[in-house]
């Protein structure tokens, strides 16, 4: 079987990752086709645009590092745009693929109409990682749910992937989006990872009922990912990533660290941190699984704070190698961390501290037994060969309904 991936890059951040390895690490015959490629993969390959794609990716960069605003909400969802059928649906790749399967689509690189071009001559789904298929623009609103009323503002439109347009076109974007998603019918197929997203996709006012949502965890690659068994030391070694994205909740954990009690390491990721003069800082990690496994199994508890979430792939690594995580009640990181870790209400500082104490106050072999218990969570869970067949089956379901001219609605979930 040939399946064609598509997304904004090779490499970057979790969602990437995720079309990586599935491409990757499967039986099937995989290509990824993507707006920049930053790897030297024989199966990755840049996705062809027009010069005027080009044109107003640059100038919004451009405009952005002049006046932190950029000109437009991506013109690709309105309208075609970046030559998405002249050019991909022309491709080998594209023509030789027996399914498409589509990631992250909204980095200014994709015409959102020509998915109704590839849904009649291909089956095709469409992997969510966030919620930006059902805003218009943001990938995550926090406690704001206007979408589910079809209302397009929320206060966020200044974070990424807008960026705080000059021209609002937010609600444009959604009554687009709605169109497109009316057309396509049961011929939308949708992903997700989790039951959170799955829930708020299928409450989106814009999402049409036929639409069928299906939930396949994520998968973690144990080759890469796992328990070495060699914490020795004799603290527990706590590890946070201080970041300035507001998107992962750092001032939380800023806010109690003077407040912590007991004996222990804080090891740091990212930026300086004056509040904890002790803590050990360690550079931060791009794109290398095997230094992020050596640190995993450096440390015996992850604080995770994040304020906007899907279903991190961080937490399950974490997990995979035997770290406690302490995490937030963010998106669907409760459904991941079950009872093998400790959840904290979201944007709850207090909340925090009193997790963390109630970790702290354990004795060291219980803080690395809730490890242990994590990692045969994860293992059990998280299989990246379950990851594998479950897309498997989901891909000649799909081929299957083309041969019968037949749409199964069991394959819904939501």
């Amino acid at each position: 079987m040939n399946v064609l991936h598509i997304n904004t890059y090779d490499r970057a951040g979790g969602a990437e990752q995720f079309a990586y390895d599935l491409t990757h690490f499967t039986s099937l015959n995989n290509h990824l086709g993507v707006k920049r490629k930053q790897t030297n993969s024989s199966k990755t390959f840049v996705v062809p645009r027009n010069k005027r794609s080009y044109l107003q990716e640059y100038t919004d960069k451009a405009f952005y590092k002049l006046f932190k605003r950029t000109l437009l909400a991506d013109i690709g969802v309105l309208r075609p745009f970046h030559g998405t059928e002249a050019h991909l649906l022309n491709s080998s790749f594209y023509q030789e693929a027996d399914v498409v399967n589509f990631h992250n689509l909204h980095f200014d690189y994709f015409d959102l109409k020509a998915l109704l071009t590839i849904a009649k001559q291909k089956p095709f789904v469409w992997s969510l990682h966030d919620l930006w298929s059902v805003t218009g623009g943001e990938t995550y609103t926090f406690e704001n749910e206007n979408f589910k009323k079809g209302l397009p503002d929320t206060p966020y439109n200044k974070l990424h992937p807008l960026l705080h347009p000059l021209i609002d076109r937010r609600a444009a974007c959604m009554a687009a989006k709605k169109a497109i998603y009316q057309q396509l019918s049961h011929n939308l197929v949708i992903v997700v990872p989790c039951k959170w997203l799955g829930q708020n996709i299928r409450e989106a006012a814009i999402v049409p009922k036929e639409a069928r949502i299906v939930q396949i965890q994520y998968g973690i690659n144990t080759e890469l990912v796992s328990n070495e068994n060699r914490r020795t030391w004799p603290l527990p070694r706590v590890l946070f990533i201080n970041t300035s994205n507001p998107f992962k909740g750092a001032r939380l954990v800023k806010q109690i660290l003077g407040r912590l009690e007991g004996k222990f390491e804080l090891h740091v990721v990212g930026d300086p941190l004056p509040e904890f003069p002790d803590a050990v800082h360690l550079p931060r990690i791009q794109n290398d699984r095997t230094a992020l496994n050596q640190l995993y199994n450096s440390i015996d508890v992850m604080i995770f704070p994040s304020e906007a979430e899907n279903s991190p792939l961080t937490t399950m690594e974490a997990m995979t190698a035997g770290v406690l995580v302490v995490a937030s009640s963010a998106g669907g990181i409760p459904e991941q961390v079950g009872e093998a870790g400790l959840i904290f209400e979201k944007s709850n500082a207090e909340g925090l501290l009193k997790v963390l104490n109630q970790v702290l106050a354990m004795p060291l072999a219980d803080i690395r037994a809730h490890g242990q218990a994590a990692q045969i969570r994860a293992e059990k869970k998280f299989s990246l060969n379950r990851l594998n067949q479950d897309y498997t089956n989901l891909y000649q379901n799909l081929l299957s309904e083309r041969t019968k001219g037949m749409i199964d609605m069991s394959l819904n979930m939501f």
